[in-house]
Order: C-alpha cells, then structure tokens, then sequence
C-alpha cells in the first residue's frame, strides 16, 4: 500500500473536509465522486479524515492492543476506549470490513483517523482477476468515513439536519420530493427539470429553520432503467461502476441554499390522488422516514458514539422543531401516482399541482 498520503478537500453548507488517504484508488474514486473536490486539502478545514489502508493485521490490531494498556482511556466496551474528546472503536462497514475508527473533537474541529485493514493477496483476486466492483466498497466507506461526521458536525455546530429527500425548482419554486428509496423521487425530479429549472440535489439534502441546502449526491439510476429519455439533463461519470450507474446533472449550477415552497410526499395508488396535509402530519412523517434508509438510519449508530463525548441527550429530537420552522406557511401534499399511467402522465399532474399552487 501507498506510504504517500494524498490529500483532497471538500466544501459543503457550513463545512470544509479535508482527506488524506494512502489509498490511491480511494482517492481517485473520490476525485470521480465529487465535481468539486480540491487536490491539496484546506487550511480551514471543520474536519480532518485520515484513511489508512495498512497490508499487516498486526499493524491493524496494534492501534487497539496500545489502549489496552494505556492508563488515559477508558475501556467501555470489548473494542471501544474513551478519553475525554476522543471515542476509539472498531466498526464492521457493510458487516464484513473492520476498520479502526479513531474520532476526536477538539476546538470545534472533527479529527477522524480510520485505519482498515488490507487484503493485497484476496482484492486481487476479487477486483482484478474477478472483475469485482471495488466502487462499490468505497461507496459504502465513505458514509462512516465522511458524511456521518458532517452529518454530526452540522447537527452540533449549526442547527443543520439531513432528510432522504430530493430538491428541484419548478416554476420559480423550490419543490421538495420526501420518501423512501424506490419510490419516484430521482425520475419525478428529472421530470420538472425544465429550462430554467435547477436540480439542487439528490437523495439527501441538508436543512434548517430557514432554507434547505444541497448535499452534493451524484444522481444514481438502475441500470435496467432506462435512460434514453434523461439523455439531455444527465452525464454519466464513466469512471464509477456498480448495480446503479452515477449522473451528474447537466448544467451542474451550483444552487447553495432554497426555501422550500411545496413539500411533496409521493407514492404509488390504484389512481392519482392529491391530499393536503398539515404541518404536524408532516414533520413526524419526513424525520421519521428518512431514519429508514442505510444512508441516514446506519448514522444513528455513529451519532450516539460521537455523543459520548459531550453528553449530549436527545439531541436529535430538535431536527423535528427545526422542520417545523422550516416549513411554516409550505404547502404540503401526499401526492399518489398510479404506475400504470406511466410516468409523463403523472409528472404532468404534478407540474399542474405545482403552478396552482
């Protein structure tokens, strides 16, 4: 494994990340993951992530057997240690890869080191001569490894909360498309998505008690779906491969923050139904469901470690206040599309929510 750490930076609402890694297929997935990246990391950083991919398992169990020893830290599980503002754990990332999660908070700064444990002989094997997707390890690394901590840096720091939800502007107005994975969001989005109109952001999106924020997500798409009809709103990234391919939006302006105008919930029913919903109907159901998808809902594990370190309560419960600020005065509908119809059918019944509205 490489000894030479490259370093890159990323800048989301509210946070600068900087990561170093030895991995250099990690960093150059990272390169392809995000448009934005910066070679050379930031001088004003809000997080530092160190990820270390290291060929010895003694080397990788040393980091543990030191604080087993080491009278600073308390033990207070079978693989996890404690020391004021610092958490040492071992996690299992998609319940086969351990890795050493070594997270500290300092002066209002996140440091992460991560120290995983490389198999040279095996991954050959597996991503060279099998052809195997060494993508898709890295696409589920990089919540643990970036997003969580963003995530309880925003929530900690600014009053910042994420929802499983995509965003796109229609009209002038800002729409916001909440629901589980496989429901409609990306395909309803690229639907509204007409000139003028702007794709703020996919999957997730950040939010407060005044605007909602774009998280950065690439547009990801089956690949049995078929993509013909999105060929003049979307870039494939060639570069990244997996069980879904990865879209960029084209034109990619940046939108950095938008008030919601109309929250929508949508769904599927035997025919198209439009239903007006409260606001104390709402705030429950948008937080409640975004905890289900792995995205958000593996973070909980995460969240309630780094809360060790402040004695932090329920700190989450103000996410629901948050959005209830948030979206005072929006409109919000549960909108049911019948799939028979077909697609266009029910984005033009939406469109037409949307402008009378």
């Amino acid at each position: 494994m490489e000894k030479v750490l490259n370093s890159s930076a990323l800048r989301f609402p509210n946070a600068c990340i900087e990561i170093k890694t030895n991995h250099l297929q990690y960093y150059r997935y990272l390169k392809s993951y995000f448009k934005d990246i910066e070679d050379g990391g930031c001088k004003d950083f809000d997080i530092e992530v160190e990820a270390y991919w290291e060929s010895s398992k003694s080397l990788w169990k040393e980091h543990l057997l030191k604080l087993k020893t080491n009278s600073d830290f308390l033990q207070i599980g079978g693989n996890t240690f404690v020391n004021n503002r610092r958490i040492i754990t071992v996690r299992k990332i998609m319940r086969k890869i351990k890795v050493v999660y070594d997270f500290s908070f300092y002066n209002k700064k996140i440091q992460l080191k991560v120290f995983i444990l490389n198999k040279p002989v095996k991954n050959f094997i597996k991503y060279r001569l099998m052809s195997s997707n060494e993508e898709e390890i890295f696409f589920e690394l990089t919540y643990p490894l970036l997003y969580y901590p963003l995530f309880w840096f925003l929530e900690n720091m600014h009053g910042m909360y994420t929802l499983h939800a995509s965003v796109v502007t229609y009209k002038g107005k800002a729409v916001v498309l909440c629901g589980l994975e496989g429901i409609g969001k990306t395909s309803l989005a690229l639907s509204l998505l007409e000139s003028g109109g702007k794709f703020i952001s996919d999957n997730l999106i950040f939010y407060d008690k005044e605007y909602v924020y774009p998280c950065y997500e690439l547009v990801r798409i089956n690949k049995s779906d078929g993509i013909d009809k999105w060929q003049n709103k979307i870039n494939r990234v060639d570069s990244l491969n997996g069980c879904k391919g990865f879209y960029r939006i084209n034109p990619g302006d940046a939108i950095n923050k938008v008030k919601p105008g109309i929250f929508i919930f949508p769904c599927f029913s035997s025919s198209f139904k439009e239903e007006l919903l409260s606001l104390e109907d709402t705030v429950g159901k948008a937080v409640d469901l975004s905890r289900i998808p792995p995205e958000i809902g593996n973070y909980s594990e995460y969240h309630t470690l780094y809360n060790i370190l402040l004695s932090l309560r329920n700190p989450s419960d103000l996410r629901y206040s948050t959005l209830a600020d948030l979206l005072k005065g929006t409109k919000i509908y549960r909108i049911g599309m019948c799939k028979s119809s077909g697609l266009n059918s029910n984005a033009q019944r939406v469109k037409e929510i949307i402008s009378n509205t």
